[in-house]
């Protein structure tokens, strides 16, 4: 009966302990829309505090729980945190010179449009594209959370906060296709997923696979 209207979320270990587990920020908020109060991990409760307001139990062993759900020991309520922005981004005022390129990459992050580089080695592509997250708009709070709870979903949350920077992705070109669109055995976001609000940079476009550039064509169309 006590955990009766409640979501629970995690996983249990054989010493007791609540692991924490992917995806608890958009379960937060389908517990918040069918009605229903969370119990998640206490690692996760950061992460689930930024659903709208559910009542929210973040424990980090079955003892603990049990004693919060029998009175004998309240766990206080998790905060929402965010992660510290990413101040490693290179500038674009490093650059000098290439005044054409810099004005179709202002173009390209106004607009959010895509863009193909083409030129010989050593021509600046890839400095230049790594300098496109920094003339992008900060995230929106809508976007913020969009952004954090794909990569929830994925399980690359490093601490549980809320995404405060734009994703730069650059995947290899060795990439496979669910790599980059995502699916295989155990489905998750692909790259093209976890740019989401962001940049992806697939650098060396012509030695990507085909059928992994065939799969683009669909994303890029929408």
């Amino acid at each position: 009966d006590s955990v009766a209207g409640h979501l629970v979320l995690g996983e249990l270990s054989l010493h007791g302990a609540i692991e924490p587990v992917s995806g608890v920020l958009p379960a937060a908020m389908a517990a918040v829309g069918a009605g229903l109060d969370l119990i998640c991990p206490q690692r996760c409760g950061s992460e689930a505090a930024w659903a709208a307001d559910p009542s929210i139990v973040a424990a980090q062993d079955l003892m603990a729980l049990l004693n919060h759900l029998r009175g004998r020991q309240m766990l206080p309520p998790p905060t929402a945190e965010r992660l510290p922005p990413r101040d490693t981004a290179p500038d674009m005022a490093d650059l000098r010179g290439q005044e054409t390129a810099r004005r179709v990459l202002e173009i390209a992050a106004t607009g959010a449009h895509n863009l193909l580089m083409v030129g010989p080695p050593g021509a600046g592509k890839s400095m230049l594209a790594a300098r496109l997250p920094g003339r992008l708009p900060p995230l929106t709070p809508r976007e913020a959370l969009d952004v954090t709870m794909l990569h929830s979903v994925a399980g690359t949350l490093p601490s549980g906060g809320l995404v405060q920077s734009r994703p730069f992705r650059v995947p290899h070109h060795s990439a496979s296709m669910a790599a980059l669109v995502g699916g295989g055995a155990r489905a998750k976001p692909g790259e093209i997923s976890l740019a989401h609000g962001g940049v992806l940079f697939l650098d060396e476009l012509a030695e990507f696979a085909k059928p992994v550039l065939d799969a683009l064509r669909q994303p890029l169309e929408t």
